[in-house]
């Protein structure tokens, strides 16, 4: 008998998620599934951590600012906004630099090859990146539930099956390796399926609860004078 659409994702969350067995991701995954990702206000360019703590772009949205300024394999060096600058690599590292109000500027300096690039960006709205399941996404996986947060629960409290696709609503938990720390956080999502297998997924989790459980602080703006 055919497993129903809800039953598969119930088993993925258990049996990948929760049992942090990444090397079973692709019983329930398509190769080539597609994750969504909302939009958001930024910059637009994603970076990965390499050895040596170095931060190197790794993809630049067609749509942002970046595009056509940065490129992939820049090094970050240097970014300034309203929030101050960042150049230690911890500083970058956190990424809360590219958060902000949209038409904003930011001053970014990056190294390409022996040379050092000044760019003055401004926020803008960002579509999102679609993310294709890879290798490099499959070892983002594998670092979180074994490195970064290694006793990570999901909790479903609500899922439903319309079709080809499943909504659910679960609590995520566990303890940040970098900041010692414990949270609980809510994530919604929805997941298209075909032959059995995951091949998108749409998610939209509370990283405002998550940041402030880790210790971040959320300060009041300046109130601008009309």
């Amino acid at each position: 008998m055919q497993k129903k659409n809800a039953e598969i994702v119930r088993e993925y969350f258990k049996e990948v998620i929760n049992a942090h067995n990444i090397d079973r991701i692709y019983d329930y995954l398509d190769k080539k599934c597609v994750f969504h990702t909302p939009p958001y206000v930024g910059l637009g360019f994603r970076w990965d951590e390499k050895p040596g703590k170095k931060l190197l772009i790794s993809s630049v949205a067609e749509n942002g600012p970046c595009y056509g300024k940065l490129m992939a394999g820049d090094e970050m060096v240097r970014i300034q906004g309203e929030h101050g600058t960042a150049e230690t690599f911890e500083q970058l590292k956190n990424g809360f630099y590219a958060l902000g109000r949209i038409g904003n500027p930011v001053s970014i300096t990056v190294r390409r090859g022996d040379k050092l690039l000044d760019f003055t960006l401004v926020r803008s709205r960002i579509e999102g990146f679609d993310n294709i399941m890879n290798d490099n996404l499959l070892e983002v996986f594998r670092k979180f539930f074994t490195v970064d947060t290694p006793d990570y629960k999901a909790e479903i409290k609500v899922i439903l099956e319309d079709g080809d696709k499943v909504a659910y609503y679960l609590l995520s938990s566990g303890t940040s390796q970098e900041f010692h720390a414990s949270a609980i956080w809510p994530e919604c999502g929805i997941m298209r399926l075909e032959n059995g297998k995951i091949v998108e997924t749409w998610s939209v989790e509370d990283n405002l609860s998550w940041n402030l459980q880790m210790g971040y602080q959320v300060k009041e703006p300046v109130k601008e004078k009309v």
